[in-house]
C-alpha cells in the first residue's frame, strides 16, 4: 500500500473556491453531518440556511390529504437568516467575498470584508457551528432570525402541520408537529450564541431573532436540530439537553473532532487521476467530491436522504417529485458505492427499507396475494400502509388481472380517490385537476397498469444489493439480522407470486409486469428477468452462508435451474424479431404485453450478469450483450459528445469500451449533458421563462426539477470509475467472484488507488504511462482471493507479507490468504 499518499493534497482538487456570491440559493455550499444540513449561501448583506433532516416526514404512507402530484412534503425544519446589518457598502458582494469549500476538513471559509466565517457540521452530534470573526465598526450590528417554513397552523384536508417559536433558557426555538390520524412526526431547531451578548426579538407571528451587541471580535453561532416521531415537546427537550451539552464546547474543539472523523474516513480509500489534458483531474475531483456530499447527507440516520433534493433544498416545502422514494433515482446515489470501503454512508439506505420489512410483508400478501416482502419502486418512508380485507382482495384480483378493470368496485374506488398517485400502489391514477372544489383525476389508458406500479425490478435489485453489501464487508451478523431477510423475502415474493407460472415444458416465465417505465404489462421483461437470474443463486448462498433454509435452497435451486432465459430478438414471441441469418440481440420483454416500447436491451451489461469476465465464462453471453448495445449505440461518445444525465459508464466499464468509458466520464463529470429545460410550471412561475438546466457552482443540478438539487450523474460516474479501475464480476451468478485489476482504462489516464473488492480484499494498484506498475492487496478477513493476471499471459511473482510465495503465468491466480495477510504482485 502507498503509505505516503498524501490525502490533503489529494482532496484538495475536490474543494470548491469561489469569488463573490452564487448566483441562486440551489448553488450554496453544502455542509452536514449525515441526518441534519443546509446549503449556504448569501444575500448582500445576509448568510442564509434552510436546516433540513432526512428523519422528518411531514405524512406517513396512510395519508389521505395529498392526492395531488408534488404536493407532499418532508424533510424542512426552518429558516435561518444571519444578517451583518450596516448602512454602508454591501459585505456579501463579488469584489469582497470569497468562498472555499474544504472537503479534507468538510469546513466552509467565507471571507469578506471585516468580517470572516467559518462553518461546519459535527460529524456525531446534530449540530452545526458558525465562527464569526467580526471586525466591523462597533456601530455595526448583527440579527440571527430564526424563521418558520409555513404560517404557524396549517391544514390541508385532514393533515395538520403546527409551527410555534419559543425562547429558552439560552437561545430560541422553533417546533413543528405533523399530524394525520394516528400519525405524529416532530422537529426542533434551536439557536444560541457564544462570546457574545444578545437580546431576543419577536418580529412576526413566524420569526423570533437574536439581536447581536455590536462590537469587533469572535463569537460563534451554535445551531441544534432534533426530530422524532413523537409529539413536539419530546424533540423539544432532547434538543434542549444537546443545546447544554454544547455549551462548554468551543468552535476548535469540535473542528478539532472532526479532522478525527473525517480523516479517518478519507483514508479508507482513494482515487487519484492525472492526464497531460487535465481531463483525468477533473473525474477525479467530482468523485471525490461525491464522497463527501454521501458522508454530508447519508450517515448516521435511519433514513437515505430523499434523491430530489437530498438535505440541500432551499426553497421551502414543495419539490418535484414531492417527499416519497423512488428507488431506481435513489439507487443512483448508492449502486456504486461498494467499492470505495465507505459502507457507513450506505447503510442509511439499507436500514431504510430493511426497517420497512413489515409493511412490506404484509404489502405482499395484501396487494399482490404472494409471500415474502414485496418492494415497490415508489414508497413513504415506512412502506405502504394496512389495508381493509375486502379492498386488499379487490387489489389483487385487479392487479394481477384475474378481476377485469372495469368491473372494479365503487367501494374500491372511493378508498383510492384520496390516496397519492405517484405512490406505486396507486400508480393507476394520472393527473388530476380540482373541480369546484373537488379532486377529480384521470385513469391512465391501460389502467390498473401505470408507470411504476407493476415495477417489480426495484425489489430484485435492492436485495441483490444487500448481497453485494454482505460479500464487500464479510459481516455475517449484518448478513443474518439485515441483509438475509431482504434477499429471502424478495426471492420468496417472485417465487409465489401469483403471475410467475412454469409453462408445458417445465421454464418458469413471469407475466404481466414492467420494464421499467415505459413498457407495462409484458412478459419476461428484460428488467425483471436479470434480477431473477442474480437473486435466486444469491438467496441459495445467502442461506448456505448462514446455514439456513436447507428446504428452501433446493426448491431455490430447482426454480434457477428451469428460470427462462432472458428475452432475445430469436424468441417467437420477442416484442422485436431478428431477421433470418442476422446475428440475435436481446430485446426489453417477450409478447403478449399491454402497453408496447419495442426496444433492444444490454442491461446485462449494468449488472453482474454481464462484465468483463462473463467474457471468459460465457462469451456467447457477453457478445449478445455487447452487439445489443452497439445496435442501440451506433455512433462511439467523441470527447464532447453530449449524453444523457443517466448513460452508463459502468455498461461501457463492463463492455471494456475504453475510448467511449474515458469520454463519457468526463462528460458526466462536467455536466456536459444533453441540455434538459425545467419542466415543472413552478419553474417557469418562479423565473418567468424555462431556462437550461446547468450545473451550479456547487457541482449539483435541478434535473429533476424544482427544488430538488441532485447529484445523480455524480453517483454514476463513481460507480462506472470504480468499475473502469477494478472489477469483481463473478462471470456468472453462480461462480466466484474474479479481481480485474484496470479492466477498462484508458493508458493516457495514469491512475493511482486504494479500493475494496468482494471478500473484503482492499486493493491498491497504479497505472502510469499506460503500465500497471503495482497492485497490492490486503485480505482483511482471510479466504481465497482470484485476481486476474494483470499483465496477461507473462510471468508474475506472488509474495505474502514479503515472503515469496509463487510464480505462475496463470490467466487466473488463485491465493489462499488468512486474515490481514499483505499480498503483492509484480513481473
Amino acid at each position: 500500500m502507498n503509505k505516503n499518499f498524501n490525502y490533503k493534497s489529494h482532496l484538495s482538487r475536490g474543494d470548491i473556491y469561489l469569488d463573490g456570491p452564487v448566483k441562486r440559493s440551489e448553488a450554496g455550499m453544502p455542509i452536514g453531518n449525515g441526518v441534519m444540513g443546509s446549503l449556504v449561501w448569501t444575500e448582500p448583506q445576509s448568510m442564509k440556511f434552510q436546516i433540513n433532516r432526512s428523519d422528518v416526514f411531514a405524512m406517513n404512507c396512510e395519508t389521505n390529504s395529498f392526492p395531488q402530484r408534488c404536493t407532499d412534503y418532508s424533510y424542512t425544519c426552518g429558516y435561518i437568516d444571519i444578517d451583518f446589518l450596516s448602512y454602508e457598502d454591501d459585505l456579501f458582494t463579488r469584489e469582497n467575498l470569497k468562498q472555499h469549500l474544504d472537503i479534507y476538513d468538510a469546513v466552509l471559509s467565507m471571507d469578506a470584508k471585516d468580517v470572516k466565517c467559518r462553518v461546519m457540521a459535527w460529524h456525531n452530534k446534530d449540530v452545526m457551528m458558525i465562527e464569526v470573526e467580526d471586525n466591523r465598526e462597533n456601530t455595526s450590528s448583527t440579527l440571527i432570525r430564526l424563521r418558520m417554513m409555513r404560517p404557524p397552523y396549517v391544514v390541508t384536508k385532514n393533515h395538520l402541520a403546527v409551527s410555534q417559536l419559543s425562547k429558552g433558557e439560552k437561545g430560541i426555538f422553533l417546533t413543528q408537529e405533523f399530524k394525520e390520524g394516528k400519525y405524529i412526526c416532530s422537529s426542533a431547531l434551536a439557536i444560541d450564541v457564544k462570546d457574545r451578548a444578545y437580546k431576543i426579538t419577536q418580529n412576526s407571528d413566524t420569526e423570533l431573532a437574536l439581536y447581536l451587541k455590536p462590537g469587533k471580535g469572535k463569537y460563534t453561532i451554535v445551531i441544534g436540530s432534533a426530530a422524532g416521531f413523537d409529539k413536539k415537546d419530546v424533540s423539544l427537550n432532547n434538543l434542549s439537553l444537546l443545546m447544554k451539552e454544547t455549551e462548554e464546547v468551543s468552535f476548535n474543539d469540535v473542528f478539532h473532532d472532526n479532522q478525527n472523523w473525517w480523516h479517518k474516513y478519507w483514508s479508507k480509500g482513494y482515487v487519484h487521476l492525472s492526464s497531460k489534458d487535465g481531463r483525468a483531474d477533473v473525474v477525479e475531483s467530482r468523485y471525490t467530491y461525491f464522497l463527501y456530499l454521501m458522508a454530508s447527507c447519508s450517515r448516521r440516520g435511519k433514513f437515505a436522504p430523499n434523491y430530489g433534493g437530498l438535505i440541500w433544498s432551499t426553497k421551502g416545502d414543495m419539490r418535484a417529485w414531492g417527499s416519497q422514494y423512488w428507488w431506481n433515482n435513489t439507487n443512483g446515489y448508492y449502486n456504486g458505492l461498494l467499492p470505495s470501503n465507505r459502507l457507513e454512508i450506505m447503510d442509511p439506505y439499507f436500514n431504510m427499507y430493511r426497517n420497512m420489512y413489515d409493511s412490506l410483508s404484509l404489502a405482499a400478501r395484501q396487494q399482490w396475494g404472494s409471500k415474502g416482502v414485496y418492494i415497490p419502486e415508489t414508497t413513504f418512508f415506512d412502506g405502504l400502509e394496512e389495508l381493509p380485507k375486502d379492498i386488499a382482495e379487490e387489489m389483487t384480483a385487479l392487479y394481477t388481472l384475474q378481476k377485469p378493470w372495469g368491473t372494479r368496485s365503487q367501494k374500491f374506488l372511493n378508498f383510492a380517490h384520496n390516496k397519492h398517485p405517484q405512490n406505486a400502489r396507486w400508480n393507476w391514477k394520472a393527473y388530476g385537476r380540482y373541480v369546484n372544489g373537488n379532486w377529480e383525476y384521470d385513469e391512465r389508458e391501460k389502467a390498473p397498469f401505470g408507470r411504476v406500479l407493476h415495477l417489480f425490478a426495484s425489489g430484485g435489485s435492492l436485495a441483490y444489493q444487500y448481497w453485494k453489501r454482505y460479500l464487500y464487508s464479510q459481516d455475517k451478523n449484518w448478513l443474518k439480522e439485515t441483509g438475509y431477510p431482504m434477499i429471502k423475502g424478495i426471492t420468496e415474493f417472485f417465487r409465489n407470486f401469483p403471475n410467475f407460472k412454469r409453462d408445458n415444458e417445465g421454464i418458469y416465465h413471469i407475466y404481466l409486469i414492467n420494464d421499467q417505465e415505459s413498457l407495462q404489462g409484458a412478459t419476461d421483461t428484460m428488467s425483471v428477468m436479470i434480477v431473477l437470474h442474480l437473486i435466486f443463486p444469491a438467496a441459495i448462498k445467502a442461506a448456505r452462508v448462514l446455514g439456513v433454509d436447507d428446504d428452501l435452497i433446493k426448491i431455490w435451486q430447482e426454480v434457477f435451474d428451469n428460470l427462462a432465459p432472458l428475452p432475445i430478438s430469436t424468441n417467437p414471441g420477442a416484442m422485436q424479431r431478428s431477421k433470418l441469418g442476422e446475428k440475435p440481440y436481446f430485446v426489453n420483454a417477450l409478447y403478449p404485453s399491454y402497453v408496447i416500447s419495442k426496444g433492444i436491451s444490454s442491461g446485462p451489461a449494468g449488472r453482474d450478469l454481464c462484465t468483463l469476465e462473463t467474457r471468459e465464462t460465457n462469451p456467447e453471453m457477453f457478445e449478445t450483450t455487447l452487439h445489443s448495445y452497439k445496435l442501440t449505440h451506433p455512433d462511439h461518445y467523441g470527447p464532447d459528445t453530449y449524453i444523457t444525465h443517466v448513460a452508463s459508464a459502468k455498461q461501457l466499464a463492463h463492455f471494456g469500451l475504453v475510448e467511449d468509458f474515458k469520454n463519457v466520464l468526463y462528460n458526466l463529470a462536467i455536466f456536459h449533458t444533453e441540455p434538459r429545460k425545467i419542466r415543472r410550471k413552478i419553474d417557469a412561475i418562479l423565473y418567468k421563462a424555462e431556462e437550461n438546466i446547468e450545473e451550479f457552482e456547487n457541482r449539483l443540478s435541478l434535473v429533476e426539477g424544482f427544488n430538488a438539487v441532485d447529484a445523480q450523474r455524480l453517483g454514476n460516474l463513481t460507480g462506472g470509475l470504480h468499475a473502469g479501475l477494478l472489477q469483481d464480476g463473478p462471470g456468472s451468478p453462480d461462480l466466484e467472484p474474479v479481481i480485474r485489476v484496470f479492466p477498462t482504462w484508458p493508458d493516457e489516464w495514469d491512475a493511482e488507488f486504494k479500493l475494496l473488492t468482494s471478500g473484503g480484499f482492499i486493493v491498491s494498484a497504479s497505472k502510469i504511462s499506460g503500465n500497471i506498475e503495482r497492485v497490492e492487496l490486503l485480505s482483511q478477513f482471510g479466504g481465497p482471493c482470484r485476481i486476474r493476471n494483470p499483465w496477461g499471459d507473462k510471468m508474475v511473482s506472488v509474495y505474502i507479507n514479503g515472503n515469496k510465495l509463487f510464480t505462475t503465468k496463470e490467466s487466473v491466480i488463485v491465493i489462499k490468504t488468512n486474515k490481514d495477510d499483505k499480498i503483492k504482485l509484480s513481473l
